[in-house]
């Protein structure tokens, strides 16, 4: 058959491009995250619905993910760069000049967002470098999807702040009474601010020995507990010298943080058992867990002494990388649904090497409810159902919104402000299991399961 030349430019044109668009470091990326699998463990895959890269995922470095308690607010330390090959320069190259490595931009990603962060100021004058802030993102419900990274109110040109966490206010979703932090080693504390903070300079330094005056040792990933209203707290946090070798210590604080006890090495799990990071503290009706990521896959144990802080059995793997390169940092929600991050290897670009991106796996079956607003008689007749269900709940919850979902954790319907008594018209969905579930604006959550035949 013989071809015109026209057409053999025509199509030789089409490939050259296909060619040069598979170059483009977005393109790639893009990639590599959509063929990225994290596996539920096979134990827990009836309990959550399939893991998924979140909206606001960048092309920068997203790192130290934390979630709110109520689900609606969520930061990420982070850095428009390659940051573990930055590390990795730095730390082969000490002898280097400083502007040489902290100043290097060879790992500075063009394509990658900065979020308004000042890549210029940096303290020991060299024209660039890499700056590293906590970016905060906020939710009106807990079944939207967190839509866009902002700058954080406590970001500071030049200074790296991470291991966000905030302890939310009881009557007030919007406050919290205290918002932990990290920067250059240690562990900081805001009291009595907003979920977005914008007046770090009242920030506390925690007093020796939590953070170490000499900077022997690093405090990283703060977590903190308040029981029952009272002015006690529970701290949470790492502690290590070589970043692989982690210990968890917890320490007590009977007058609202002024003063804190001698902190503890947890001993039911340490630095013996792998690398160990990001401790996370969750309580459901089956009683307290200790949520972590161990040699880069999440894992959970149970108390099994009540109060006792180190007290962890029953080891469990909850979420594993699959053919990610690590999974790491679990930050889970009252409701259960768990936030994360993966990380991913471009071996085809050395100086592009590294990314780390946050990702969402749904709790299809959440149990518990703040006792406060604790809802014992969410109902829905008849069921099991064919045209339609009616929905009872007790008022005093107050629900904002109404969701039904499949097994699979696939939202099928959401009903703004729902009525009690409300008539729901479920003709299109499929025959099977489905979960009921309303939730009020402090994010207490009330559930209940129907069966469409």
């Amino acid at each position: 058959m013989k071809i015109r030349l026209t057409t053999l430019l025509f199509f030789l044109t089409i490939e050259f491009a296909v060619k040069a668009q598979l170059t483009e470091p977005t393109e790639i990326w893009d990639s590599i995250k959509e063929n990225a699998t994290p596996i539920v463990a096979p134990e827990f895959a009836a309990n959550f619905g399939s893991p998924y890269r979140m909206q606001v995922s960048a092309y920068g470095w997203e790192d130290g993910l934390q979630m709110s308690a109520d689900g609606l607010n969520l930061y990420t330390l982070y850095a428009p760069a390659d940051l573990l090959s930055w590390f990795t320069y730095i730390n082969t190259n000490i002898a280097l000049p400083i502007c040489e490595t902290l100043g290097n931009t060879e790992f500075i990603r063009p394509y990658a967002e900065t979020f308004g962060m000042d890549m210029a100021f940096n303290f020991f004058g060299c024209d660039s470098g890499i700056n590293l802030d906590i970016l905060y993102a906020h939710r009106d419900n807990i079944n939207d999807e967190f839509e866009n990274w902002i700058l954080s109110d406590i970001a500071r040109p030049g200074t790296i702040e991470g291991g966000p966490f905030p302890v939310q206010s009881t009557t007030n979703a919007n406050n919290v009474d205290h918002f932990l932090f990290t920067g250059s080693g240690d562990i900081w504390m805001i009291n009595y601010t907003s979920v977005n903070p914008s007046d770090i300079e009242s920030a506390m330094l925690l007093p020796e020995p939590i953070n170490s005056s000499t900077g022997e040792f690093i405090a990283d990933n703060p977590v903190m507990r308040r029981f029952n209203d009272s002015d006690t707290l529970l701290l949470v946090y790492e502690k290590y010298v070589i970043g692989a070798e982690r210990d968890f210590m917890y320490t007590l604080s009977f007058d609202d943080g002024e003063t804190w006890d001698e902190p503890i090495v947890m001993t039911s799990i340490t630095a013996a058992a792998g690398h160990i990071e990001h401790p996370q503290l969750h309580e459901n009706t089956e009683g307290s867990w200790l949520y972590y990521s161990r040699n880069y896959d999440i894992y959970r144990m149970k108390q099994s002494i009540p109060n006792n802080w180190d007290s962890w059995v029953d080891e469990e793997l909850i979420i594993s990388k699959g053919n990610a390169l690590v999974i790491g940092e679990p930050s889970i929600a009252k409701n259960g649904d768990i936030a994360f991050l993966l990380g991913y290897e471009n071996t085809g670009n050395l100086d592009d090497r590294f990314d780390l991106d946050p990702w969402y796996v749904r709790n299809l079956f959440p149990d518990n409810i703040t006792s406060q607003h604790k809802n014992t008689n969410l109902t829905c007749v008849p069921n099991p159902a064919t045209n339609y269900i009616t929905i009872n709940f007790d008022t005093n919850i107050e629900p904002t919104s109404l969701s039904i979902f499949s097994i699979e954790g696939q939202l099928c319907l959401l009903i703004s402000n729902p009525n009690n008594y409300q008539k729901i018209d479920v003709n299109n969905l499929h025959p099977g299991l489905y979960v009921l579930e309303i939730i009020n604006a402090f994010g207490a959550k009330g559930n209940t399961h129907f069966i469409i035949n």
